[in-house]
């Protein structure tokens, strides 16, 4: 005959078998819904998706390990403190571990949602206890692929103000940078257009012709709006 265990596996992946075991275990399985009042009709039930599985253990500890003749587990790996303190700590991980029941279909991730624990009926050789344990899901989250937005237009300059895009015409000298490094040839009644700006610098505009063919970097005296 198989044997019959439940078997709790914690946070860090350490099992251990419950030295009784328990005369029943429940399963709990609701769904989640809510009611609506819809005119003429009453209440009506919306049925959504299943809630959380809970499973309730109820059974005892022995203090005396040695002494005690009604044990189940095939191990005993120590007092009731033993068992009391991994559960405790199981609980104070938050995190999800695994309850096992040999010759069942029953291993499911879980977490500890309630444990009670202490004396009854005057019988101090042994802990009872109650063990909740809830079901633990990992949240899936779905990130989609969205598209890449365009780059931001330039802003239109403000009106009576030169900015990118303005059409100018530019008397004076062209250059390499707006440093006013690598001089060239010099613009008379030109009309352009201004594609770059480097205010507070030497040549602060960077202009092209009307069709976008780059000339140079100009001085603020040398334009004026077209």
């Amino acid at each position: 005959m198989a044997h019959f265990g439940v078997y709790l596996t914690n946070q860090n992946n350490k099992s251990i078998e419950i030295p009784v075991s328990p005369n029943e275990i429940m399963l709990s399985l609701a769904r989640l819904s809510d009611t609506v009042e819809i005119i003429n009709i009453g209440e009506v039930n919306r049925a959504k998706g299943k809630g959380l599985l809970e499973i309730t253990i109820s059974s005892s500890f022995p203090i005396d390990r040695d002494n005690t003749h009604y044990t189940t587990a095939s191990t005993i790996l120590g007092g009731a403190s033993f068992y009391l303190d991994f559960i405790k700590n199981w609980f104070e991980s938050k995190k999800f571990g695994m309850l096992t029941v040999s010759t069942t279909g029953i291993n499911i991730r879980m977490t500890v949602d309630k444990f009670e624990y202490g004396f009854k009926n005057g019988n101090m050789d042994e802990y009872v206890y109650t063990l909740v344990l809830k079901e633990w899901r990992a949240l899936a989250l779905r990130v989609k692929n969205l598209p890449i937005p365009p780059p931001p237009k330039p802003k239109p300059a403000p009106a009576g103000k030169i900015g990118i895009g303005s059409a100018v015409i530019v008397n004076g000298q062209l250059f390499r940078d707006s440093y006013g490094t690598g001089g060239g040839l010099t613009e008379l009644n030109a009309t352009r257009k201004v594609n770059f700006l480097a205010l507070g610098r030497a040549k602060p505009y960077h202009v092209t012709d009307m069709s976008g063919g780059w000339r140079g970097w100009v001085s603020a005296e040398s334009v004026r709006l077209a």
